[in-house]
């Protein structure tokens, strides 16, 4: 499965994008923190091809973000994690998904994961991160 987040605004507090998984038909709308050269729990991470694999997902986890999938492959980065949240005092360096946005926020980030989870299950994804075109 291929997953695409398209990046359309970087604003100088958060980058605002869509992601386009296949079998899910609403639109999913992602929240990161700005472009801060990639620095660890403080950056969006570069544009590129990524593999994200399940994170949490076993009975007794111990982690607190739980059945959701991080993304591999990231250079100097380790933990980045597709997880619920509405601000980018929420991501800590990861991608928040929602079902609606306002600004620079997202709201209804459960929902999205929720479908996510329906949609991609307990498996690997390839994800591309690209910009928007430029109009």
């Amino acid at each position: 499965m291929k997953v695409i987040l398209t990046r359309n605004s970087y604003t100088g507090s958060a980058t605002l994008g869509t992601l386009a998984v296949p079998g899910i038909e609403a639109t999913l709308y992602t929240v990161e923190d700005p472009w801060r050269d990639n620095h660890p729990k403080t950056s969006c991470i570069p544009t590129g091809d990524y593999v994200c694999v399940p994170h949490g997902w076993e009975k007794h986890t111990p982690f607190e973000k739980k059945r959701v999938w991080e993304i591999t492959q990231v250079q100097n980065r380790t933990a980045i994690l597709f997880h619920a949240g509405n601000t980018t005092v929420d991501t800590l360096g990861c991608v928040l998904v929602g079902l609606s946005k306002s600004g620079e926020k997202i709201y209804e980030s459960r929902r999205a994961i929720e479908l996510m989870r329906t949609t991609i299950g307990r498996k690997n994804f390839d994800l591309l991160i690209e910009d928007a075109p430029v109009a």
